[in-house]
């Protein structure tokens, strides 16, 4: 039987599809009984999406080239005080 610790233990198996079919199984039916762990599940999954549209999310060069100026300004200022 999966308890919301166990649950929290293999989240990240579930979510990747990764556990045995009991596993898995006992882990949709705790998921429907517990808020809380239904909640943590909701969470990573939004979490995943979100991470996969800003990764798919190019800079444009001219923000690329003006973020890479200031480091650089940065990094020499530092240089320079020490």
């Amino acid at each position: 039987m999966i308890d919301c610790n166990k649950f929290f233990l293999l989240i990240s198996e579930f979510i990747d599809e990764e556990l045995e079919e009991e596993i898995a199984l006992e882990i949709r039916a705790h998921i429907k009984t517990c808020q809380t762990c239904q909640n943590i599940h909701e969470s990573f999954l939004h979490i995943i999406r979100i991470c996969q549209c800003q990764c798919a999310l190019e800079v444009p060069p001219t923000v690329h080239e003006q973020l890479w100026q200031t480091l650089k300004g940065i990094l020499e200022q530092d240089t320079k005080q020490s």
